[in-house]
């Protein structure tokens, strides 16, 4: 068994950091209660500050504190997947994100896929604020000159991961629009809208404030309509 918790022990009781986005978040555990969470087929065990699990997310907030048979602070989560759970877990008590996204000199599109399987245990799991400090780091990725984007293999997991309105369906139907000409796009992409139909309903969305003439192309990623809670990220 892994026990998260265990990993943490030489961490203080009480304490803040600041990132990126100069936002200061403060932990003071005290005598907060511990919860277990057993994850995956092979139940990885977990154990986490039940404050921390239930500020972050709804879902757990109401599975620990809402009568449920998880008030005796333990849950299991067979269907998730362990090596994600942990970086969400990481996330909860460092507010950082460690996924190196691919660059033009690198292919791999590795990091693309561990990024897109954070964001789809947080879309479940109800964490909107991991949510949007990944919608954060993709937009700010996608400025830089040597970015890529999202093969059309991860454009489709994500699609089979989600549900339609989705923001990260949202942002990679703006990627492949910004990424190409638009002709071009429509062209080399015909047969793949059959096989991912959602996908082109995004983005011929995501022209139609181009189309219109509201926007211009570079633009589409600069509105802040990818992020649910008030003020980004980490407020």
């Amino acid at each position: 068994m892994t026990s998260y918790n265990s990993r943490e022990r030489k961490r203080k009781e009480s304490f803040s950091e600041t990132d990126g986005h100069e936002s200061k978040r403060h932990f003071s555990f005290g005598d907060d209660p511990v919860v277990t969470l057993e994850v995956g087929p092979n139940r990885v065990r977990f154990s986490v500050h039940e404050t921390l699990l239930c500020d972050a997310s709804p879902f757990f907030k109401v599975a620990f504190t809402g009568g449920f048979k998880e008030q005796s602070g333990f849950m299991e989560l067979v269907e998730d997947e362990p090596d994600v759970f942990e970086r969400l877990i990481h996330w909860l008590y460092h507010r950082e994100i460690h996924i190196k996204l691919p660059r033009m000199e690198n292919t791999a599109t590795d990091g693309y896929y561990q990024i897109f399987r954070l964001y789809i245990l947080a879309d479940k799991l109800a964490v909107v604020s991991l949510k949007d400090h990944i919608m954060d780091i993709l937009i700010h990725e996608f400025s830089c000159p040597e970015a890529t984007i999202p093969t059309q293999r991860i454009v489709a997991y994500v699609y089979e991961n989600t549900t339609r309105g989705s923001e990260i369906r949202r942002y990679l139907a703006t990627c492949y629009l910004l990424d190409d000409d638009l002709d071009g796009l429509l062209q080399k992409q015909n047969d793949w809208f059959y096989q991912v139909p959602d996908f082109a309903v995004d983005l011929a969305a995501a022209m139609a404030p181009w189309l219109k003439g509201r926007l211009k192309l570079d633009e589409l990623l600069r509105v802040n309509d990818f992020q649910k809670s008030p003020g980004g990220p980490l407020k």
